[in-house]
């Protein structure tokens, strides 16, 4: 103990340096204080602020209404319901996997897939747990909505398609944003929302889309909503009205049952598209909520091939429909007139090659309009060879094969024309005269999609004028033109005579096309039956020893009223037999659906009752060359890609093949 003031001195003396210590130390704390204190309240004061005010204020993001699809008449083709969604807001969840546990046990949520998502996205970042839930479900979570911190429970709209696969290929479906597209949209999207991915969603996403709006509420520590301070609405999409009829289509799908295949009406005045079936097809509210990994698998694998576009991205023989591209080939190439005969024994000599006609008793002395009538092949065997393939390219491109049409759809392909340089590029092998035969009729490399053929028939139908087919009426309005803009250079007499001998396919008893003239309408209009392998002799011919998907396609093109033309068609059905027996019935029904809703179009008078003449045989195909799958072609990509199965020497007619009987 220090008594004395001496003692008391060298007390101090002996620890004044500790005391020198310690308040530089405490100087020092306090100076980092002070430093931190300034930091915080200085430079970091917008980062902690926004914190703070995200605890006690969130901004939600209010999604705008898509905009309805429609058809001509007004009538709703895609609209929008509500949805009820549940997510969950990491920040808010203390405890984020018994919460999940706790939610499975009456609500789908994938436990794992979450869990990966929470642990990805930021702390106030909602992570979707399920976008669909019914009214069970909902009821649930209300009910216990104080015991789910974190929980969030949102009414959104999410797109419906109320006839299921109507017209599936032409509206095509939603899905979530990739990581790509959400880079590159530069703020207009957030993760996980829905954008178009194929047909008329993705090509008019700008116009469907709409503008999100922005709701700002006043929530508690467990994230749930206890005031709405200040909201900005949405804004709802366009309406998108189309030029496709509801009823047209309708009666299409309903025609082609089940049977596979394609069919498109065009108005061949002004290119609006009526009516666009491809078949099978799929139910586009599959993808509206996200598809299921198994039922994606199921469409990807399925051997129909549902997710097909077959209108424009089907690549078929267009078969003797392509005579029509060769007739007029050959009347502005001065190869044929409307009076040179040629004489059909059944056969034509090439060489030391017989290639048959499709009628192995031969057609007699035929004319051009009799050889469109009864599709003499032998008459096209003829002046085929004598065109040459760079004289029939050239008129095949002014009638839009070989070209893609321009339809505003993506992805459309542009079918072939042979040319010496393209074979010489793709296959390595120089044009062989003979090769002719086989394109003449419309099989060997020829390949056209049905669209095409639609607008080649559409363009007899107008009297040589090519039109842009057109979905939209925004987007019809905008090409509106001149009539003669799109003139095809093609003598209007080339014209008359095929579509006299094209009324003659139907008109005329020994038509192969005989079982549409007493319909209501004028009809005219050209048959076709593709083969889609090579028979040999020594194999079977009938229908039933084939393999289904090996056997015929049939085709049908025409127009209606034949004096003036309101509805041009293409049909396509894949694996069925002839033209005339299968695809015919099926465009009958789309023009006498469209023309019975135009009461300017008038019907043909009934004809009293006569006695039936003999069935003249259903057109058969002459020649059967290469597999032509409606999906999995490796020709799909013409001038680079070789075709599959492609013959190694000039492609022939079978010279075994029966006519069949219809």
């Amino acid at each position: 103990m220090l008594r004395t003031r001496p003692e008391w001195e060298d007390f101090l003396r002996k620890r004044r340096g500790k005391i020198r210590v310690f308040g530089a130390a405490l100087a020092v704390a306090c100076l980092v204080i002070m430093i931190r204190l300034w930091h915080l309240q200085v430079i970091e004061y917008s980062s902690l602020a926004g914190r703070a005010e995200s605890n006690r204020i969130r901004q939600l993001t209010l999604d705008g209404q898509r905009g309805l699809i429609v058809d001509r008449d007004g009538k709703v083709l895609v609209d929008t319901r509500p949805s009820f969604r549940l997510s969950v807001v990491p920040e808010d969840t203390p405890h984020p996997k018994s919460t999940l546990e706790y939610l499975s046990k009456k609500i789908k949520v994938d436990i794992n897939s979450a869990l990966a998502r929470i642990k990805e996205v930021r702390s106030f970042t909602p992570v979707v747990l399920n976008r669909d839930m019914d009214r069970n479900s909902v009821a649930f979570v209300e009910e216990r909505r104080f015991e789910l911190p974190g929980v969030a429970l949102e009414i959104k709209p999410t797109r419906h398609y109320p006839h299921a696969d109507f017209a599936a290929h032409v509206l095509g479906y939603l899905g979530s944003i990739t990581a790509q597209a959400l880079t590159e949209a530069e703020g207009k999207y957030a993760m996980g929302d829905f954008v178009g991915q194929t047909g008329l969603e993705k090509e008019y996403e700008e116009i469907l889309r709409g503008r999100k709006g922005l709701k700002r509420v006043e929530v508690d520590a467990a994230g749930r909503e206890l005031a709405t301070l200040a909201v900005e609405p949405p804004k709802s999409g366009h309406q998108l009205k189309l030029t496709m009829d509801f009823m047209t289509q309708k009666a299409a799908e309903a025609a082609f049952a089940d049977y596979r295949g394609a069919a498109v009406a065009l108005d061949p005045n002004t290119g609006e598209v009526l009516a666009f079936v491809s078949k099978p097809s799929f139910d586009p509210n599959l993808f509206t909520i996200g598809i299921s990994p198994k039922e994606w698998n199921s469409l990807v694998t399925d051997p129909a091939h549902p997710l097909q576009n077959r209108v424009t991205h089907g690549q078929y023989p267009p078969g003797s429909t392509f005579k029509i591209a060769v007739a007029l080939a050959a009347l502005e190439e001065g190869i044929t007139t409307p009076e040179r005969e040629i004489k059909c024994p059944g056969y034509f000599q090439f060489g030391i090659r017989k290639f048959r006609c499709w009628n192995k008793h031969g057609h007699g002395t035929v004319n051009l309009h009799k050889a469109i009538v009864e599709s003499c092949d032998v008459y096209f065997y003829t002046v085929g060879t004598e065109l040459g393939v760079e004289k029939l390219e050239r008129t095949a491109r002014r009638l839009g094969l070989g070209l893609k049409t321009g339809i505003r759809l993506g992805g459309e392909r542009t079918g072939l024309i042979p040319t010496k340089e393209w074979k010489l590029a793709a296959l390595k092998e120089p044009w062989h005269p003979g090769e002719m035969v086989s394109c003449a009729i419309g099989q060997g490399y020829v390949l056209a999609t049905p669209l095409q053929l639609a607008l080649m028939t559409a363009a007899v139908a107008n009297w040589g004028r090519m039109v842009t087919p057109t979905l939209t009426v925004v987007e019809q309005e905008g090409r509106k033109q001149n009539a003669e803009t799109g003139r095809i250079n093609i003598s209007k007499e080339s014209v008359r005579l095929v579509r006299e001998a094209m009324r003659g396919v139907v008109a005329d008893p020994h038509g192969t096309a005989w079982r549409l003239r007493n319909g209501p309408y004028q009809y005219a209009g050209k048959t076709g039956t593709a083969q889609v392998v090579r028979m040999r002799e020594e194999e079977p011919v009938s229908e039933e020893d084939v393999a289904e998907h090996l056997r015929d396609h049939a085709l049908f093109i025409a127009f209606a009223p034949y004096d003036d033309p309101k509805i041009a068609v293409a049909v396509v059905v894949e694996n069925s037999g002839h033209g005339g027996e299968v695809a015919a019935p099926i465009a009958k029904i789309i023009m006498d659906t469209y023309l019975a809703r135009l009461p300017e179009v008038k019907r043909m008078a009934k004809p009293k009752p006569k006695p039936q003449p003999a069935a003249p045989p259903a057109e058969a195909p002459a020649e059967t060359t290469v597999v032509v799958p409606p999906a999995d072609d490796t020709r799909q990509n013409p001038p680079t890609e070789a075709p599959a199965e492609a013959p190694l020497a000039s492609p022939t007619p079978s010279e075994s093949m029966e006519a069949h009987n219809p």
